[in-house]
């Protein structure tokens, strides 16, 4: 993009599924969410990591499901091959990712742009 170009900075996008290696790097270092923002030096070592969502997100998350207590519980058994809780946890996750592009959309793209920023300086 011609943001990273002005910034001397060359962006690649790799896909986990497309690059095993990569993934088992990742998962093995305890991050297994995507998306995953790296950094990496001229020699190959990764100089910034900043995983999935912006702190502020975490924490709406955190909130909406604790106004949810079942959804949590829905997961878990829809995970074990029940389908009833699955057909009662697909329309509650859609509630929460609905949530979340507002929160995105009010003001979570800047917060998201300003960690990683702030990786990057540290």
């Amino acid at each position: 993009t011609p943001f990273f170009a002005a910034a001397g900075v060359e962006l690649r996008v790799f896909r986990g599924s497309e690059y095993p290696d990569l993934k088992r790097f990742y998962e093995e270092s305890g991050d297994e969410h995507i998306p995953a923002v790296s950094v990496w030096d001229g020699t190959g070592a990764e100089i910034a990591r900043w995983i999935e969502a912006p702190v502020a997100i975490g924490e709406r998350k955190d909130a909406w499901k604790s106004e949810r207590p079942h959804f949590m519980e829905l997961y878990r058994r829809q995970n074990e091959g029940d389908k009833d809780a699955a057909r009662q946890f697909g329309p509650l996750y859609r509630e929460l990712i609905d949530a979340m592009g507002e929160w995105y959309r009010g003001g979570m793209w800047a917060e998201t742009t300003r960690e990683v920023v702030e990786k990057l300086e540290a």
